[in-house]
């Protein structure tokens, strides 16, 4: 009778054992994701700084969120975002921008085929048309986008920058309005005036208040030739030699500070 107990004993705790061990072994998902959200939320937060150091680590920690969850779509089109950004920025200042872009294609396909119609993935996907130059089918993305996301600045965005970027336009007002430190909408309004409005106090207004949110030596390169191009000459070389400070190998900004001078 004793040992019949003492047995009956040892296989309730094997099971229990037995229990705990698989357990252990089941990847906690709900956990899981918790924490990918988490890491998601930084990138996200950190990309919106449209800094180098804040698309680093932004790009950072997607892979953060992609190693504890392997499926997280909104990493990957989060990262495809990154890389879109980080191309362009490179294209408009004349830097190698191509693996960048490669590399935005590779993530947002990868995010397509997971959660091919999440407002994060046709954002991401948007933009990229955008920055590809392929206006017909980012301008569809961002109609789409702003039909079923009504409160999206980048929709409206992308919009706009599809069909023409005029300064007096609704959908750059509206962009701005939903979140008026959105640094790309502030980064092409002074483009827009800088080359197709031809007012240099516009476009210097916009591109120092870019600077405010987001500091970065190209947008230091932008306002110094916009004062150069105002005849602010001191000025002009003061942001050139700024924009050297933060980052010591823009040729650009060499060029338009030997220029200036």
């Amino acid at each position: 009778m004793i040992n019949y107990k003492v047995n009956r004993f040892i296989f309730f705790m094997l099971v229990l054992t037995l229990n705990y061990s698989i357990m252990c072994l089941i990847p906690d998902h709900s956990l899981s994701a918790q924490d990918s959200g988490d890491y998601c939320k930084e990138a996200r937060i950190n990309f919106l700084k449209f800094t180098p150091e804040g698309f680093d680590q932004s790009i950072n920690y997607y892979n953060k969120a992609l190693q504890i969850n392997p499926n997280d779509s909104k990493a990957y089109s989060g990262l495809g975002e990154v890389y879109s950004y980080r191309g362009y920025f490179r294209f408009l200042n004349k830097k190698e921008y191509e693996d960048y872009y490669q590399q935005a294609a590779i993530n947002i396909n990868k995010a397509l085929k997971l959660s091919p119609n999440s407002y994060e993935t046709r954002r991401a996907l948007a933009i990229n048309y955008l920055h590809l130059r392929w206006y017909t089918k980012a301008k569809t993305e961002a109609n789409k986008l702003m039909t079923t996301y009504p409160d999206s600045p980048e929709a409206y965005y992308v919009y706009w920058s599809a069909t023409g970027k005029r300064t007096d336009s609704q959908y750059i007002k509206k962009a701005l309005a939903l979140n008026e430190k959105y640094v790309p909408a502030h980064v092409e309004l002074g483009n827009s005036y800088f080359y197709i409005d031809r007012n240099y106090k516009k476009s210097a207004e916009h591109y120092s208040r870019s600077i405010e949110i987001a500091d970065s030596p190209e947008l230091r390169n932008y306002l110094g030739t916009t004062f150069r191009t105002q005849g602010n000459l001191m000025k002009a070389i003061e942001q050139y030699q700024i924009a050297l400070q933060l980052d010591r190998q823009f040729a650009e900004a060499y060029m338009n500070l030997g220029i200036t001078l």
